[in-house]
């Protein structure tokens, strides 16, 4: 018990420095505040989907109403052997649209499998060497082109992560999807700030795409299917960090949706926590062991409290990541506007350890299902 409470409070000092310093490094960041005007230049918008029927056609009318010239902008869908509609209804938002400029793949079983597969091969046909990226079930603001391609060229960059919401629909579970989302935006953004890149997020990318083609782009663990975001932000990172940006902009903020279910949410979670030994920086690897085990170390402790007392050394523990879990996601709420669920962050402690740690049992054990499909 004593090595139990010595252990914890070690973790959670060393949590919360983590924490702190993250919330810094958020801080840091200058927030853009007015719209820079690119020169006339093209680029290549990508969206690969797959079982996508019930979001696709409102990802794509999002993205037919920005305030960006619509001739600078080459659209390629790739249909990743969908088992609905989704191709279906992508030749008819085509025929509607004739004047655009769009390129529709549709893959077959040999040519498909995973994400960053459908992605290299939409990559390989863009005629722009500027690529911008969002997913099938992401709704993106009329400014979201203007802004990340302006931020894009002002500061000549080679790759530019976007900020990402998860809705906060009205149920508890929603919300507390919405406020972990948060802080994962800000732990990304503080990494990439500070040229120690931890991850990113798919659903909001730009980058060049001969960058892409000089770091070889997903082909190290192309047989897996998570982990194509954060690795090629590493490799971009490792071959120009100076070139690699987050983009602090409420204008270029993509929403997307939670997991429906409690079963999709932990799907979605040991396919993150998956690509963890093999796609990310020793870094990262370093800052998901300190979490499992920081938060490991908190259910053992509160199960032993229900024992024997809650120890103060718990207590100590518990109020000192709280702290810092408020002051960052504080921070994080006053940019996504979502102050109303900061109230949830004590009461979602429990949840949070509990899910923490069984991802990081059940992830390094094989397959998860995403999209009707099972994948490693």
């Amino acid at each position: 018990m004593e090595f139990t409470m010595f252990f914890l409070v070690l973790l959670s000092l060393a949590f919360s420095v983590f924490l702190l310093w993250c919330y810094l490094s958020w801080k840091r960041i200058p927030e853009e505040v007015s719209a820079y005007q690119p020169p006339q230049a093209k680029l290549s918008l990508i969206i690969a989907a797959r079982n996508e029927e019930k979001n696709i056609l409102t990802c794509l009318e999002a993205l037919i109403h920005q305030d960006f010239p619509e001739e600078l902008v080459e659209l390629i869908l790739v249909d990743d052997n969908s088992e609905d509609d989704t191709a279906s209804l992508i030749n008819r938002f085509i025929s509607q649209h004739p004047n655009r400029s769009v390129k529709f793949v549709i893959l077959n079983e040999r040519d498909g499998g995973s994400k960053k597969e459908a992605l290299t091969i939409a990559i390989s046909k863009a005629s722009n060497d500027t690529i911008l990226i969002t997913d099938a079930d992401c709704i993106a603001p009329q400014t979201w082109i203007s802004s990340m391609h302006g931020f894009f060229l002002k500061k000549k960059a080679v790759f530019l992560a976007g900020p990402v919401s998860v809705n906060s629909t009205e149920s508890l579970f929603g919300k507390i999807q919405s406020l972990e989302f948060m802080g994962l935006v800000g732990i990304a953004a503080a990494g990439i700030s500070r040229n120690k890149p931890i991850m990113c997020n798919g659903a909001n990318l730009m980058f060049s795409k001969s960058m892409f083609n000089e770091v070889g782009g997903f082909e190290a663990p192309r047989k897996f299917a998570s982990g194509d975001d954060t690795q090629l932000l590493i490799k971009a990172s490792k071959l120009n960090r100076g070139g690699v940006y987050f983009l602090k902009d409420k204008r270029a903020i993509v929403s997307t949706r939670g997991a429906v279910s409690m079963e999709d949410f932990l799907q979605q979670r040991k396919r993150w926590a998956g690509k963890i030994p093999f796609a990310l920086s020793s870094f990262t690897v370093l800052i998901a062991v300190l979490a499992w085990f920081t938060h490991a170390f908190l259910l053992a402790s509160l199960i032993l409290g229900t024992i024997h007392g809650l120890s103060p050394y718990f207590i100590l523990s518990l109020g000192l990541i709280y702290s810092f879990e408020f002051l960052l996601l504080n921070s994080m709420a006053s940019f996504f506007n979502k102050h109303g669920i900061l109230r949830l962050i004590l009461p979602m402690q429990l949840f949070y350890w509990i899910y923490i740690v069984l991802i990081g049992v059940i992830a390094p054990l094989g397959k998860f299902k995403w999209k009707g499909r099972t994948a490693s």
